[in-house]
């Protein structure tokens, strides 16, 4: 079954320290769209709020004393992925952004395990695919973001910068993408399941020795995408099970 979570999140900067400001969700399971989830989230004490972000994102900073906080957010988000009784890839464009701050938020919140039940460490990304399909075209977008890659393909983008609207547009460029390039996997550049296993639980990836200690190697530590996986399945073998 495929079961892809399409996510968009606006954040009041960039790095560790933003907040996560919206987010919005929308499942496609077996290319059936379903009611989005759509939330504001009051940033956390301590977050750095870049003004440019907020002129960009169009969010008033005196409402947020009106938005649910992250604790409110969490749990609803949970139960909404819950709902659909499967396990989700996560799909954006630049998808690793919007990932980062939805783990983050998860983790903030104290509900890691909750994440890694319900999100599996595969990801589709518009941008990543964008590059694949112009990569040898002469004629293709002047740059690889969502607004201009949009304009490309005439694929309408109202109130740009805001969550449901950005990821509503994601997916049609997803599908216009997918018509230019028909062969590709369907979650591109990602290793199956058992391919992760074996490449990432290997030798040269980690060493967990008779004590149960466990050691990630450089090579693994430098990949975002191994540590993520590891940790998953560290968490399912010695948590979970």
């Amino acid at each position: 079954m495929s079961s892809i979570l399409w996510i968009d999140v606006e954040t009041s900067a960039l790095g560790d320290k933003a907040a996560l400001l919206e987010i919005a969700l929308i499942p496609v399971i077996n290319g059936e769209k379903k009611e989005p989830f759509v939330s504001y989230v009051r940033p956390h004490e301590g977050a750095f709020i870049d003004p440019k972000a907020l002129e960009i994102n169009k969010i008033d900073p005196k409402l947020f004393p009106t938005f649910p906080s992250l604790y409110e957010v969490i749990p609803k988000i949970i139960a909404y992925i819950d709902s659909f009784e499967t396990v989700f890839s996560l799909g954006g464009h630049n998808v690793k952004f919007d990932r980062d701050h939805l783990y983050r938020a998860f983790c903030r919140t104290a509900n890691y395990g909750n994440y890694v039940t319900r999100i599996d460490s595969n990801t589709i990304c518009t941008m990543q695919l964008a590059k694949e399909v112009f990569k040898n075209k002469k004629k293709k977008p002047e740059k690889m973001n969502l607004g201009a890659l949009c304009s490309y393909f005439d694929v309408e983008l109202i109130n740009a910068h805001t969550a449901l609207a950005d990821i509503e547009a994601t997916i049609k460029l997803y599908d216009h993408l997918v018509a230019l390039k028909p062969k590709i996997d369907k979650i591109p550049s990602n290793l199956t399941y058992p391919q992760k296993r074996a490449k990432y639980m290997a030798a040269d990836y980690l060493t967990i020795n008779p004590e149960g200690d466990v050691y990630i190697h450089s090579k693994g530590t430098k990949d975002p995408d191994a540590v993520l996986f590891i940790l998953n399945e560290l968490w399912r073998i010695y948590v979970k099970d």
